[in-house]
């Protein structure tokens, strides 16, 4: 392994270790136990380093830092190291830089509040607008889950309907609810992401119902599996009257997830559940996306952490024959456009997915009743959540 302690200093005490690009991965187990030895520092890219002349910018300067520092640090090292990278490794666009921030306890509580503040494991996070009939059978399905250590965030995104009354009348300490005006279903995500305490972040639209062992077989694969950050899984299809039309079985392991991602979105945003560490890593969802927000973020988190898919469905999402408009469409497409191309860009994926990129594109110009019954059944167009 070609890694050797430098003598001179990154920063003021802090140890600092140089380590040549095409090593990296061999550090893993290193890092892990300087992280196991002292929980409150972890290893993190810092940049670029010497020497100059032929082999300037083959190293990477890492160091040992405050959980905070690491993920602050390892963001803007990370964009500078992709865009220093011709092709991605096998693991994953820097997945190695921020395993052992991936790996980091929940989030600190002051002695003061340790006694009446209880953080749960997971944050379920579910915007709605206009959600009657089915909001109040979807947050029951959170708060039925066997794993019942959980938060369910709901934010009533200025709905005009009964939804308000509908949501008072659910009873239950694991329901937290915000009433706001319309902004958004990005904007919702977003403010129900500040309000989230766990370490886990999981998605349910106020549609859909999540089977009632979802949470506990998702907990399970991510206590096993610390390098995976984000995990989706399998869904049933039903319509409108709740029969069956199909099974959605998604790509599982990272090397597939990857291949599959560039060109079409490979998870089921109802099914997700996501590290809190990964998502402060990249951002969290982007505002300036108001469709295909979902998307967006899985493509950013892919460069920092593993992805996975429970091929079994433990989510139920609602279908329907229902019209989506031609502006909103156009919409989506354009955002995919954008999407896949910064990711060709960074150099995330090689030039030739430019293709990818390309295909929205493409499909702007044909009527939207052709680019429908290429896809094949909708979501409904009466969902509780519209942007």
């Amino acid at each position: 392994m070609a890694a050797a302690e430098t003598g001179v200093p990154l920063r003021p005490r802090v140890p600092a270790l140089l380590v040549r690009r095409d090593a990296v991965r061999g550090l893993r187990r290193r890092w892990l136990r300087l992280a196991e030895r002292d929980a409150r520092r972890l290893l993190a890219f810092v940049g670029s380093a010497w020497p100059r002349g032929p082999d300037r910018g083959r190293w990477l300067r890492l160091a040992l830092l405050s959980r905070h520092r690491a993920v602050a640090d390892s963001a803007n090292a990370l964009a500078a190291l992709q865009r220093g990278r011709r092709a991605p490794a096998k693991a994953g666009p820097a997945a190695f830089a921020v395993s052992a921030v991936l790996e980091s306890a929940p989030p600190q509580i002051s002695r003061r509040d340790a006694g009446r503040v209880s953080v749960p494991a997971v944050s379920v996070l579910m915007p709605v607008r206009n959600g009657v009939p089915w909001v109040r059978e979807a947050v029951t399905s959170v708060l039925a889950q066997t794993a019942g250590d959980l938060e369910l965030i709901v934010i009533d995104d200025g709905s005009t309907d009964a939804t308000p009354e509908v949501l008072a009348d659910l009873r239950d300490p694991r329901l937290r609810l915000e009433r706001r005006p319309s902004a958004g279903l990005t904007r919702a995500l977003v403010r129900a992401l500040e309000l989230a305490r766990a370490p886990l972040v999981a998605r349910l639209d106020a549609d859909d119902l999540a089977l009632p062992d979802r949470f506990a077989r998702q907990r399970r694969f991510l206590d096993a599996r610390p390098e995976v950050g984000l995990l989706g899984t399998g869904a049933r299809e039903v319509d409108p009257s709740g029969r069956e039309v199909g099974i959605v079985r998604p790509p599982a392991d990272d090397e597939a997830i990857r291949r599959a991602l560039i060109r079409a979105n490979p998870f089921v945003h109802s099914s997700v559940v996501m590290r809190r560490a990964a998502l402060d890593l990249v951002g969290g969802y982007d505002p300036s996306f108001p469709v295909a927000q979902d998307y967006d973020l899985w493509m950013r988190l892919a460069r920092v952490t593993r992805l996975a898919n429970l091929p079994e469905p433990l989510v139920i999402r609602r279908l329907g024959a229902g019209r989506v408009t031609a502006v909103r469409d156009d919409d989506r497409l354009r955002a995919e456009a954008r999407i896949r191309w910064r990711a060709v860009r960074s150099r995330v994926y090689p030039w030739w997915c430019a293709a990818f990129a390309l295909r929205p594109l493409a499909a702007l110009a044909l009527p939207i009743a052709w680019r429908r019954a290429m896809r094949g059944p909708t979501r409904m167009e009466g969902r509780p959540h519209r942007v």
